[in-house]
């Protein structure tokens, strides 16, 4: 748990820099910038959503059998979210 609640705090973390960034853009009125980082805006989203359901993966492992097969599961996830 503690990992996936790391993972979840640097996803905060990278979506706040990138906010602060945008601001910036926005002030500078960079408006290239401003587009370039509607892509990383979209991104942050994505992870984001994946952060928390990672969070929620392992809090839902609540038993040995289920802890075992988390990895199993977490690929499984990864894969189908890449078009793997």
């Amino acid at each position: 748990m503690e990992v996936a609640k790391h993972v979840y705090d640097l996803e905060r973390a990278n979506t706040a820099g990138i906010h602060a960034a945008y601001e910036v853009a926005l002030r500078a009125k960079d408006y290239p910038t401003q587009v370039m980082l509607h892509w990383f805006i979209q991104e942050q989203v994505e992870e984001e959503a994946w952060s928390d359901k990672l969070v929620a993966k392992v809090q839902e492992a609540t038993c040995s059998g289920a802890t075992s097969s988390l990895d199993r599961n977490l690929i499984k996830e990864l894969k189908s979210s890449v078009g793997a």
